[in-house]
């Protein structure tokens, strides 16, 4: 009888401590990858981004996680896993607009030549949906030098790429 009293509390202690030990909701595993954005860590934030993929109910809700997820992967240089992330995610959410920016960003850095047209149409669907953004004349300046033949002997590389757009709360 003794042992079964003890075993009650134990219980009760560990059932409480696995409810107060970090984020269990779709919502809170995002925010907890927003921070992590913040901080500069992009790993981190990918991995509480996929947890909340998980638990996310909402398809439309995955597909912007999926976005955020390719906007963290951006930011790491891993531009082909953004590419892939940012589409699954537009599939799903195909109005968040940031997500074209990026994509186009991601395609531009991929390979200008190979990528023209994808740069270009997200580049202007971009500046279509958020006009009035402070990433635009950058965006157009990329649209200009992808009209504009390369100069004679010089690469076509950008190199790494610039930050991405910023949605205006």
């Amino acid at each position: 009888m003794k042992k079964r009293n003890l075993i009650m509390p134990t219980l009760l202690l560990l059932a409480f401590a696995s409810l107060s030990c970090g984020p269990r909701t779709s919502e809170e595993y995002r925010e907890e990858a927003m921070d992590r954005m913040t901080q500069e860590d992009y790993e981190g934030a990918i991995r509480y981004y996929r947890k909340a993929i998980t638990l996310e109910e909402n398809e439309t809700e995955k597909g912007r996680i999926s976005c955020e997820i390719g906007l963290a992967l951006y930011q790491l240089y891993q531009y082909a896993h953004a590419i892939e992330a940012i589409e699954q995610g537009l599939r799903l959410c195909p109005d968040y607009s940031t997500a074209y920016g990026v994509l186009g960003l991601s395609y531009y850095y991929l390979d200008p030549v190979t990528y023209r047209d994808r740069v270009r149409n997200n580049l202007q669907e971009y500046i279509r949906r958020e006009p009035d953004n402070l990433m635009v004349p950058n965006f157009q300046e990329i649209l200009h030098q992808l009209e504009a033949p390369p100069a004679a002997g010089k690469a076509d590389s950008p190199g790494e790429g610039p930050e991405p757009p910023q949605e205006e709360e």
